[in-house]
């Protein structure tokens, strides 16, 4: 199963949007493991991800390995395209 990890902070709203539009997207967010990564409780850890300063980011991993990521907000349509493209076969 590929890895959705999720790194957000407190008080980010463009963090909270696209939490709220992940949410409606449950059929397809649940065929990931999720792990979620906050900068203000584990910033080491999400470095490790070499993050910029624009969140949220979303990164799609099958193994070590990236296989995608969006950062910022998108749409629902790009949502859709970014879990569904990436599902494991």
């Amino acid at each position: 199963m590929n890895k959705l990890i999720k790194i957000t902070r407190y008080g980010c709203m463009s963090c909270m949007i696209m939490e709220e539009k992940f949410d409606k997207l449950n059929d397809l967010k649940s065929k990931y493991e999720n792990i979620e990564i906050n900068t203000d409780e584990d910033l080491d850890e999400a470095l490790k991800y070499h993050i910029g300063d624009k969140l949220p980011i979303y990164i799609i991993m099958s193994g070590d390995k990236e296989i995608d990521r969006i950062v910022g907000e998108k749409n629902i349509d790009e949502i859709k395209r970014f879990l569904g493209d990436n599902i494991e076969k």
